[in-house]
């Protein structure tokens, strides 16, 4: 659900291989700590080494260029936005000046 997966563990832990495919936007969380992620399989799934005695496992993907594109869009909206009132004023000031 929205780009996250949760599951109850416990027992002595151990490595964990998964069928998800390695991406970097994968984080891996243990009782709401960041557990370090590789890629196995000539790099093609995600696995982790799952410790012991942990509750809740949650793995969360985060889009980066997701990220990116927001803020470029951002951007882009406010230059727009500049450009539009250069041109409001620069008409308002001829307009000014005929009269």
């Amino acid at each position: 659900k929205n780009g996250m997966m949760s599951a109850s563990v416990g027992g002595s832990g151990g490595r964990v291989f998964t069928s998800i495919p390695y991406d970097p936007g994968w984080h891996v969380y243990l009782d709401d700590t960041e557990i370090k992620t590789d890629a196995v399989c000539d790099g093609a799934f995600l696995s982790f080494d799952l410790p012991g005695g942990g509750k809740e496992l949650r793995l969360r993907y985060e889009d980066t260029w997701v990220n990116y594109g927001i803020k470029i869009t951002l951007l882009g909206i406010i230059l727009l936005g500049i450009v539009m009132a250069m041109e409001f004023y620069r008409k308002r000031k001829a307009l000014k000046g005929m009269h």
